[in-house]
Order: C-alpha cells, then sequence, then structure tokens
C-alpha cells in the first residue's frame, strides 16, 4: 500500500475488478471505469484469483495471478509469487456507483 499514491480495487460482476490509480474520492468521476486498468477475478479451487493481463516486450502477452485474502485487520491482501499488495476498505459514497464498465 503507498499512502502518498493509493490505488483502489473495485469489483464488478461477471469477472472484472478495477484498478484505480492517483483518485480523488471527493471527485466522483475518479471512479470512472474508464480511468481503471481492467483484470479478470475467479473462484478456481477454493482460491479467489485475479488475473493482470499486459504485454510486455520480453514475454509479448502475459499473466500474472494474484491470490486474494484477507488478513485479520480486514484488509484484502492480493499476492504472487513476486509482489504482495494489501487494500484497505474504503466506503465509497452510493452516489458514485453509477458508472459501468464498457470492458
Amino acid at each position: 500500500m503507498n499512502e502518498r499514491n493509493p490505488s483502489y480495487l473495485k469489483f464488478y460482476k461477471n469477472g472484472r475488478v478495477g484498478e484505480f490509480r492517483n483518485i480523488d474520492l471527493n471527485y466522483i468521476e475518479t471512479l470512472n471505469p474508464k480511468r481503471a486498468q481492467s483484470h479478470l477475478y475467479n473462484l478456481k479451487k477454493d482460491k479467489f484469483i485475479v488475473q493482470e493481463y499486459f504485454r510486455n516486450p520480453q514475454c509479448g502477452e502475459c499473466f500474472i495471478k494474484k491470490l486474494v485474502t484477507k488478513n485479520s485487520k480486514n484488509q484484502i491482501i492480493l499476492s504472487s509469487e513476486e509482489d504482495t499488495y494489501i487494500y484497505k476498505e474504503v466506503e465509497v459514497p452510493l452516489n458514485y456507483l453509477v458508472f459501468k464498465p464498457d470492458w
């Protein structure tokens, strides 16, 4: 978790999750899915997984799978072999939930 430049996850139906960066929770347009990086999520063998897709000059098309868990502080943890990211729960006003992803 980077306190100066936090990122946020928003889970949508149909296996989509948006990762939002550089946002201002006082501004509704901040949570527009067009501003998010889209990822996929699913439940596989009783494990909740987020898959991040990206292109890289060295590996071409790549997928990174991250395991989603919660800790005793009720924080969401995304972990892979290389990295671990911690997200704390943030209450979002209901009127901010008007956007639908186009991906």
